[in-house]
């Protein structure tokens, strides 16, 4: 099987590149499958999660055109972000030229042919690519969403470009639609008129490792990009602040780089936590941190599944979050892990101490933690993706 993935860069840092990197070297295990992975690759950017070199690469970098055509289509988008004109007058063919600048299409085309059994778009703009050229290749196409329908399309970006209509009636040339959780299948199928099936984020092997014996200790963990926002990491602080008080000598571990590092710094030393709070930057070997971890914080304002959540419980690691979609989902409360009412800081800081307090009850969690990551293994995954496509084949 010829498998060909159209993505933004698996060598830059983020959950998407490393649930990716993950899945596709497992499969590439298989010698009846062969993966192509058409991305836009910049010359600085490395193989930061060890993605197999037996996927092969073709670099997209160039492949819009820098021409007078795109720099008009610009120009009208950003008065359409202004104004949403083109938006109220239902311009349907001048927002898809917002969203797909002119040329893309047909280079994709080109070289996709027809040389492949399954042609996969990755995320919303790869899946709407996917969706134009689908009616003219001769593969099993498959839209894969890796975020909620929220934050694909409820943000003034997409809505300016009218992403969401265009998407709508686009989408319906695709074979297969993917989605990351049970709550995003009712959210996608209800606004974009979808049958979607549900593939979770799958979790490396080398992650499972089974249930702790606690340590005593009171080391918190933090993994992932440092987006204020997103990540909800100015609750962190408040959290943490607030633990410190009962346990002055409470440690939180935070791993992963982002644009707002700086900023998150300057929070942890205004508020007297340099002492509590250690930045490691982004690590190619996140599971010893999960090790030496009691508890792993998921802070999160919104979470489409959260990989992390999985290899902390591969690892025997508890994990408390806020209430999301992929935390609810994954999460069965106060029994593999704990949910937290967002964005309650104070019940979140007391649920950390009291397991902290409790060693039987943290012992108990981290066993029924890795039982559960267990139904998230990549083989999993692996088999359940082989199947919606041998299943489509068959039709």
């Amino acid at each position: 099987m010829k498998i060909c993935v159209l993505s933004q860069s698996l060598y830059t840092l983020g959950g998407i590149q490393r649930v990716l990197a993950t899945l596709f070297n497992k499969m590439i295990d298989n010698e009846e499958i062969e993966i192509t992975v058409m991305m836009p690759l910049l010359p600085n950017e490395s193989n930061i999660f060890g993605l197999s070199d037996k996927v092969n690469i073709i670099n997209t970098i160039d492949y819009e055109n820098k021409n007078i055509s795109t720099i008009f289509f610009r120009t009208l988008r950003k008065i359409n972000q202004k104004t949403m004109i083109f938006s109220k007058l239902g311009c349907d063919n001048l927002l898809k030229k917002f969203v797909l600048l002119p040329g893309l299409e047909q280079k994709y085309l080109n070289i996709i042919g027809d040389k492949y059994d399954v042609v996969i778009g990755v995320g919303s703009w790869y899946s709407l690519l996917l969706s134009y050229i689908a009616p003219k290749i001769n593969a099993i196409t498959v839209g894969w969403m890796h975020s909620t329908y929220e934050s694909y399309f409820n943000n003034n970006k997409a809505l300016s470009c009218g992403f969401s209509e265009v998407f709508k009636y686009s989408s319906q040339n695709l074979d297969e639609f993917l989605v990351l959780t049970n709550s995003d299948k009712e959210v996608f199928d209800k606004k974009l008129n979808q049958n979607s099936k549900v593939l979770y984020n799958p979790v490396d092997d080398t992650f499972f490792s089974g249930g702790r014996k606690f340590n005593g200790k009171h080391k918190l963990l933090f993994v992932g990009r440092l987006t204020i926002q997103h990540k909800g990491l100015d609750y962190l602080i408040s959290i943490i602040k607030e633990v410190s008080k009962v346990y002055p000598d409470v440690e939180l571990t935070i791993v992963g780089d982002g644009p707002d590092r700086t900023t998150l710094e300057k929070i942890v030393h205004d508020n007297g936590l340099e002492k509590n709070v250690c930045f490691q930057g982004q690590s190619s070997n996140v599971k010893k941190y999960y090790d030496d971890a009691n508890i792993v914080l998921v802070p999160s304002r919104w979470e489409g599944f959260g990989v992390v959540l999985i290899e902390a419980m591969a690892c025997g690691t508890p994990v408390i979050a806020f209430e999301n979609k992929g935390p609810n989902e994954i999460i069965s409360n106060n029994i593999d892990g704990i949910l937290i009412k967002q964005y309650d800081v104070e019940e979140f800081s007391n649920k950390i101490i009291t397991l902290l307090d409790d060693s039987e009850r943290w012992e108990r969690m981290s066993e029924q933690a890795y039982k559960k990551a267990c139904n998230f293994s990549a083989k999993r995954t692996v088999d359940r993706f082989i199947d919606y496509i041998t299943h489509n084949k068959e039709e």
